[in-house]
């Protein structure tokens, strides 16, 4: 994030499959927790606490179910401009409509702006 929001000390994290279902389950403080951990054990015990958490919960969101956009191997920069290009007055947006964050959180708040 920090080439998108300099400065904006945001840290990006993508969980997949079983790990994400994982932690999905559990409170965001045991969540920030543990990323604290983990972040501690890679840059040492005096690294800053994080200040907010945010865990997109997409496995029980009823409207998601754990997807995402998933292009095939031959798509192309045309196919992601036919996917986001207005139908009317009716706009798209997501991470489905991001060339480059395509499949992430960030991608579809990237493609907002």
């Amino acid at each position: 994030m920090e080439n998108a929001f300099p400065g904006s000390k945001i840290l990006v994290v993508t969980l997949t499959n079983g790990e994400s279902k994982r932690v999905e389950a559990q409170s965001d403080e045991e969540t920030l927790k543990e990323a604290m951990g983990v972040l501690r054990n890679m840059f040492g015990p005096n690294i800053p606490n994080a200040t907010d958490i945010l865990v997109p919960r997409w496995w029980n969101n009823r409207f998601q179910r754990g997807s995402c956009s998933n292009y095939s191997i031959i798509s192309n920069h045309q196919d992601v401009q036919n996917i986001k290009a207005p139908v009317g007055r009716i706009f798209f947006s997501g991470e489905h409509t991001s060339e480059r964050f395509s499949g992430y959180v960030h991608g579809g708040y990237l493609a907002g702006e």
